[in-house]
């Protein structure tokens, strides 16, 4: 089974004015298959397999935006988050059993796949640069808790020979549903983008002004 799943939060070339602005994005993505088989005779074989590929994409993003604050002398509080929390799981499970010749069984539980998670503050395709007016907090984070469990197993029993074998396999990044699209990304960053701090008023306590970027696996 083959899952390409995206969600994406994307804002261009606009101007907002306010006094917070959050940009989310969560990939919330379930996978589950479960493969088995029961064989019985003088020669019994089976064979139980399990695939799960991920081409995963989570984004927020903003482009060539300007983002001023309602009120100059409270601030904007920005926040970009992009956090892919998929879960994919494969369970592969066999019996195989004779009273004569030969038992054989084989059990397989693959996930493999891509998973990229973004926060991005740029530039838009016209190279128009973001602006954050009278910034209090900025704060751009990509998180990935993908989880991916393999299980494979398997019971082989005979009064003759009896072979069994079980391979589970968990991948993310080195494998991909698409080949060419193989790899495990976590950006977070601001680039192109001009960010003047807020001034504010005298009856304000908390005077700090924070810009963040975080990136997480």
């Amino acid at each position: 089974q083959d899952l390409d799943s995206s969600a994406v939060t994307t804002v261009t070339g606009s101007t907002l004015t306010t006094n917070t602005a959050n940009f989310t994005a969560a990939n919330d993505t379930v996978g589950v298959d479960v493969a088995g088989q029961i064989s019985v005779g003088s020669v019994a074989a089976g064979l139980a397999l399990v695939y799960h590929g991920l081409d995963n994409k989570t984004g927020a993003y903003v482009y060539g935006t300007e983002i001023n604050a309602l009120d100059k002398a409270v601030g904007v509080a920005v926040g970009l988050d992009a956090e892919s929390r998929a879960k994919i799981f494969s369970v592969g499970a066999g019996v195989s059993a004779t009273t004569e010749t030969l038992a054989l069984n084989g059990d397989f539980a693959i996930n493999r796949g891509s998973n990229t998670t973004e926060a991005i503050v740029d530039q838009d395709a016209a190279e128009k640069r973001s602006k954050i007016q009278s910034a209090k907090n900025v704060n751009v984070t990509a998180k990935d808790n993908t989880v991916m469990v393999a299980i494979a197993g398997g019971v082989t029993a005979g009064s003759g020979s009896a072979v069994g074998g079980a391979v589970a396999l968990s991948d993310i990044g080195g494998f991909s549903a698409k080949g060419e699209k193989s790899s495990q990304n976590i950006t977070a960053h601001i680039d192109n983008t001009d960010i003047t701090s807020y001034t504010p008023a005298e009856t304000v306590s908390d005077k700090t002004v924070a810009i963040n970027t975080a990136a997480e696996d």
